[in-house]
């Protein structure tokens, strides 16, 4: 156990947001692989498959067409979310470029436009659960989930307005479907090219 000089127990290292960030940055991991943060948990994320990376390509086209001027579109920029503990890495991020500082790895979640992920066979249930609701929990405005592994065929999900939270709206397609992206996107996003 650790004491502090008035002869208090301190917290553990881990429970300090600051030391969980750095030990986060500090480590090196192979090239493909994204270490995401995940409620205390440095948890690593396999590189995705060659349709997954697609998908991630095509819904960053459309969105980066469509952005606000002053938004930018990213790919390797973390989420922070230091009430539940967690730094993830979405697929993509929409954020206003004037909104972080240039030398920025992260992003806090509320400051963002939109947060994309694309689910892996192997990360749906984090996705669908525990990433949706530190989104809503957080802030961020709008959280777009492709899911080619949902049940009864692939979904594509928007949530909107978060609310204490929860997002207080859902639009769902299945893939080959229209989903309207509302302002500041405003557009159709086609889902047949998934």
């Amino acid at each position: 156990m650790v004491y502090t000089p008035s002869g208090q127990q301190a917290p553990p290292l881990w429970a300090n947001w600051e030391y969980l960030v750095g030990a986060w940055q500090g480590l090196n991991i192979p090239d493909g692989w994204r270490l995401e943060l995940i409620e205390e948990r440095l948890v690593p994320v396999s590189p995705p498959e060659y349709r997954h990376g697609q998908i991630v390509d095509v819904l960053r086209r459309h969105l980066a067409a469509r952005s606000p001027r002053d938004a930018a579109v990213f790919r390797t920029v973390s989420v922070v979310i230091p009430s539940r503990r967690s730094l993830f890495i979405p697929d993509l991020l929409v954020a206003p470029e004037s909104r972080a500082p240039s030398d920025a790895v992260s992003v806090e979640a509320e400051k963002t436009l939109l947060v994309a992920e694309i689910s892996g066979k192997a990360e749906s249930a984090g996705d669908r659960e525990l990433k949706l609701w530190s989104y809503a929990h957080a802030g961020a405005p709008l959280y777009l989930l492709v899911d080619p592994w949902a049940k009864g065929g692939s979904v594509v999900r928007l949530y909107s307005e978060p609310h204490n939270a929860a997002y207080l709206r859902c639009s769902e397609v299945r893939f080959g479907e229209v989903l309207e992206v509302p302002e500041p996107f405003g557009f159709s996003l086609d889902t047949a090219e998934f």
